[in-house]
């Protein structure tokens, strides 16, 4: 059919007879929304819709708020932002050529235009994508001319008008002739494109350049006109431009179902939506996300039977709203009421409403379900105020225990059952992480904590798993929120099994385990009498001849310097006295020397380690404390006769073991392989080969033997796998391997998974990388530590959480860097500003990067990483770190930095660490449309940006009141009505997703 249409296009110059009597319609018989018809073409109200790859971003309290006329969206995504979206459609529809640059505000080149023409009427069998650009443009050119399209002269790097744009494209949809009775002229052009609703959008300047803007407009306009067909005597027919060239087709309806998740009775396709009787294949993965809404929808009839989905957009007719749980306040005759601001709000369900629980079939509305559930989302269809599906989310929780993969069993606390069971079909289960990734069972281990859904019906079970774990003290409780020292928790669904005696005491210091929203599921109180883990440093007799000292880095807690009991046990062996003791701990330094020294002919042995009252001894370590904090109990890689024979197995974790097939190596074999969390990926390795997951303790410490690096509580870090996002296979690849630097594996289990990994190099301060949240320093004031030391302390916000942090010795907040012709400029962190930082293992802050100024005070060219006083690369080649932009009182500095990202190049929504500088256009409920700046080819231009103002992670920084809070929703002040005076945005996105909202507010 493409292949017979192809011909008939190339033959519409030639057939074209045009009838002798032809209506003149006016521009007063316009189609007020520019339809043929309901059903074919582009309609108004989808101009007004933006278009995004998840759920839509206008979710209403009110239905009747949405798209009224002096919003004008599209001064704020026509002009800007929506040519994105409109390239995207084009090019589903194979009308429009990629282009490189992405400056869509630069004016096209005619051979461009010309190429997305052909394209557009399938007189393209020249086009091949790796082609030259330029040669492409000529034979596009040549084509159009020879067929009478192009009927003026130009070159094809010349820029062309919006006149002879518009003139190729009438031309092209077979309406020459008609043009020409009315004189051929531009205007004539005018006419015949407004009376035949090819376009109503006409440039003021139409003999100017045209702008890849307004070409991809002009083409999007187009796809609701008809092509004017002429044949026989004065016949003709009209045939819509998609279906015409493209075998596209419009439906507007609601999404019934997709794949097999459906909302009514009916078929349903596997990769693919139902919208009303039609089922378009598709294998988009975020489909899902338009399940119950009014969509207008592309599709392409298959000539082998079938429909394939081109494009889905969003009809305007949707109002869509997200209520957590723990905000319902009741369900009941067909209302729910919920609260919100500290307000009670309510809305209406429609009285035949659908329920669809854990995403599951849907079933008629049972109350019961809404009890406890995590968060529901309703979406109104039909833009009548009441909503017709209500989607509920609601989990059971389990806090694994043990699982036995091949038996398909998971054993834990399940909800309130502390001895449950979950039968699980692997094979057969949607299984994620907290972020929607697919996993499989070995992502699963011992305290993950799983949230579950199970279908009775299909027998279907889904699991999201969170791994997610946190240290620390509490400090108060109120029932229903845990703070730690730095952050604040509440309960999971399952908290009424920690009610009374199992509930979280004050004082105490616990291990959480979170689930996917980041709530307490399950717990460990660490008592003192536990086993902890160590890397134990070094250890000397004191002066009195009867104490001993340790130095050891704690995996939870401080370095600090530990007293060890009169009677301490260590491998097996009760040592009394101090002598004894560090008799005993030479022992086992020397044990861990020698074995190095034969499994790794590199390894250098440190210059007099020991004498009669000291030993550095450097191993992990497993150990216990008595009632008074002393060291009772070290257990270390040494395996004396005094322990349990049984432990000197290889793989088991009651002692601790090196794993010496894996630290094996010559002076040209590197140590085997470590792979992150696939304890499957082996391959017939020897057995060099260990795995690590999320329950791995990773220490890095200091590879040097220098005494300086080995007591410099900065030199080490404790951490886990997330220290090695970079790798895929050590030592192969990523940035953290030298040859300098080696790494050890202890505790393995029979899966080869390590309990405990010790990576030693010479460079363990942390990297500010893209997991570093955003603080805004509040104060930095003198302060005494809990070592009775004076230090500098910022105190500050997290979130919208307050938190403080001491700064290591010789780190200062005020830093030089190179500026321009040899000068140095001062940078310094004062209230109100936002730096990212990192911290050593006393949890000090050791490196920061400051990436905004409330005083406007930093030029972003010079104050960047890299370009501190003494480095010596070349300023310009560094990315800017700092986003700085110079408005309201601040406007004469001429800062207009507005973007910063990890990634070269354009414009970059899904760079794993952005900041976002813009000005707040407008609120819809709880979205928030900004405006921001962003760098071109031919300088700056507007964008927008949709950020989400839900009351978690935003603050405010008032300059005025000198106060920084977390804000409520009267604080935003938007241009459409605040004008000058609007609220500045600072947004903060991980690979696409928010993860800080900032509200500046400067003086005067």
């Amino acid at each position: 059919m493409n292949k017979l249409r192809k011909i008939i296009a190339l033959m519409l110059s030639l057939s074209v007879i045009f009838t002798a009597a032809i209506s003149v319609f006016s521009a007063e018989n316009f189609d007020d929304d520019g339809n043929r018809d309901n059903d074919a073409g582009l309609s108004d109200e989808e101009q007004n819709v933006l278009i995004q790859d998840s759920h839509p971003k206008h979710e209403l309290d009110n239905p009747d708020d949405a798209y009224i006329e002096d919003i004008e969206y599209d001064t704020y995504i026509m002009g800007k932002n929506e040519y994105d979206e409109t390239v995207k459609k084009l090019t589903a529809f194979e009308m429009w050529v990629p282009i490189d640059d992405g400056s869509y505000l630069q004016p096209i080149k005619a051979g461009e235009f010309f190429l997305s023409v052909c394209r557009y009427i399938n007189c393209d069998s020249f086009y091949d994508e790796d082609a030259n650009k330029e040669d492409m443009w000529e034979k596009a050119h040549d084509m159009l001319k020879s067929m009478g399209y192009v009927d003026f002269n130009i070159d094809c790097t010349d820029e062309i008008s919006f006149d002879n744009a518009l003139r190729t494209l009438v031309n092209a949809l077979g309406y020459k002739q008609i043009a020409y009775m009315y004189g051929g002229n531009d205007n004539a052009y005018i006419q015949i494109a407004a009376n035949y609703d090819i376009t109503k959008n006409f440039l003021d300047n139409r003999s100017a350049s045209i702008r890849r803007t307004d070409a991809a407009s002009l083409l999007n306009d187009s796809i609701k006109a008809d092509v004017y067909i002429s044949y026989g005597n004065n016949g003709h027919k009209s045939i819509n431009t998609l279906e015409y060239f493209k075998d596209a087709y419009k439906i507007t309806g609601v999404v019934e179902s997709v794949s097999e998740h459906a909302i009514t009775s009916g078929d349903t396709i596997y990769k693919g939506i139902r919208i009303g009787d039609y089922l378009l294949a598709s294998d988009r993965s975020d489909l899902y996300d338009y399940l119950a809404c009014k969509v207008e929808a592309y599709y392409r009839k298959e000539d082998s039977g079938g429909n394939t989905l081109l494009y889905i957009s969003y009809h305007k007719n949707n109002s869509i709203i997200t209520i957590d749980g723990e905000d319902i306040k009741s369900v009941e005759n067909n209302i729910i009421r919920y609260y919100s601001d500290n307000k009670t709000k309510k809305v209406s369900l429609n009285s035949s409403a659908k329920e669809i629980l854990n995403g599951f079939s849907p079933k008629s509305l049972d109350e019961e379900d809404f009890y406890n559930c995590d968060y529901i989302r309703l979406v109104d269809n039909d833009n009548n105020g009441k909503y017709d599906v209500v989607f509920v989310y609601k989990y059971d929780i389990m806090v694994v225990k043990r699982i036995v993969e091949s038996q398909g069993m998971i054993y834990g606390l399940y909800n309130d059952d502390p001895n449950g069971s979950l039968k699980v079909n692997f094979a057969d289960c949607d299984m994620t992480d907290r972020m929607g990734n697919p996993v499989d069972a070995y992502y699963i281990t011992e305290d993950s904590i799983l949230s579950v859904a199970k279908d009775i019906e299909t027998n279907k079970t889904k699991i999201i798993v969170s791994n997610l774990m946190y240290t620390g003290v509490v400090k108060s409780t109120n029932g229903t929120k845990i703070k730690f020292e730095d952050r604040t928790y509440k309960y999971s669904t399952n908290a009424e099994y920690y009610k009374d005696a199992k509930a979280i005491k004050n004082g105490n210091k616990y291990t959480v385990y979170l689930d996917y929203r980041g709530r307490i599921a399950g717990y460990d109180l660490l008592k003192t009498d536990d086993i902890q883990y160590g890397f134990l440093i070094q250890a000397w007799i004191e002066d009195n001849r009867s104490d001993v000292i340790a130095k050891l880095l704690p995996y939870t807690g401080d370095m600090n310097e530990f007293k060890l009991a009169r009677s301490t046990k260590i491998d097996g062996l009760t040592c009394k006295g101090a002598e004894k003791i560090i008799t005993a701990l030479k022992i086992a330094a020397d044990y861990q020397r020698s074995t190095l020294a034969t499994l790794d002919s590199s390894y250098k042995i440190m210059a007099d380690y020991s004498d009669d009252s000291y030993v550095y001894v450097r191993v992990p370590i497993m150990y216990k404390l008595n009632d008074e904090g002393e060291i009772k109990y070290i257990d270390t890689p040494y395996h004396s006769d005094n322990e349990n024979p049984e432990w000197n197995d290889v793989f088991h974790d009651n002692s601790m073991t090196m794993y010496n097939d894996f630290s094996k190596r010559t002076s040209s074999i590197k140590p085997g392989g470590m792979y992150l969390r696939n304890t499957l990926a082996f391959n017939s390795d020897n057995g060099n080969n260990v795995a690590i997951n999320s329950k791995t303790k990773v220490f890095v410490v200091p590879v040097s033997n220098d005494r300086g690096d080995i007591g410099d509580a900065s030199q080490y870090i404790k951490t886990n796998l997330t220290y090695f996002d970079d790798w895929v296979y050590y030592p192969q690849t990523g940035t953290q391997y030298t040859t300098e630097n080696r790494i050890e594996a202890y505790n393995v289990d029979e899966s080869r998974t390590a309990g405990v990994i010790v990576y030693y190099t010479s460079d363990v301060i942390p990297e500010i990388d893209k997991k570093v949240p955003l603080t805004v320093v509040d104060e930095v004031v003198k302060a005494v530590n809990d070592n009775d030391e004076s230090v500098t302390r910022i105190i500050g916000w997290q979130g919208n959480a307050q938190m403080q942090v001491d700064l290591a010795e010789d780190v200062y907040l005020k830093r030089y860097y190179n500026g321009p012709n040899g000068s140095k400029i001062m940078s310094e962190v004062k209230h109100g500003d936002i730096i990212r930082y990192v911290t050593n293992s006393k949890g000090e802050l050791v490196d920061y990067v400051k990436v905004f100024s409330l005083k406007d005070e930093d030029n972003p060219d010079y104050v960047k990483t890299g370009n501190e006083e003494g480095k010596t690369a070349e300023t310009s080649t560094l990315n800017k770190t700092m986003i700085a932009v110079s408005d309201g009182k601040y406007a004469e500095n001429g800062h207009n930095t507005s973007h910063i990202y990890n990634a070269i190049g354009s414009y970059n929504y899904g760079a794993m660490y952005r900041l976002v500088y813009g000005t707040l256009l407008y609120r819809n409920g709880t979205n928030l449309v900004l405006k921001t700046k962003v760098d071109t080819a031919l300088g700056q231009t507007d964008k927008i940006e949709i950020a989400d103002f839900s009351g978690y992670n935003v603050l405010f920084i008032d300059e005025t009141t000198n106060r920084i809070y977390v804000p409520t929703e009267d604080d935003l002040l938007a241009e459409q009505s605040a004008g000058e005076a609007a609220s500045k945005v600072i947004l903060h996105t991980e690979g696409g997703k928010q993860r800080q909202l900032i509200i500046i507010k400067r003086a005067g």
